[in-house]
């Protein structure tokens, strides 16, 4: 299966609204699948120290 162009659906649950971006082939290639993907984008787009938004116990 050959792939020329790699996208994602941003959805934003507070207003409703969704977006598609484009996905870098590399990233793409590279962490391929869900778990993997969102544990990467998770990495670059949440800052380091951020309190989860609920408490585990």
């Amino acid at each position: 299966m050959v792939f020329d162009e790699f996208h994602i659906l941003r959805v934003n649950l507070t207003s409703g609204k969704a977006r598609v971006e484009e996905l870098r082939e590399e990233d793409a290639r590279l962490f391929l699948g869900g778990k993997s993907l969102g544990t990467l984008l998770v990495y670059r787009e949440v800052p380091p120290g951020t309190e989860p938004p609920i408490k585990v116990q």
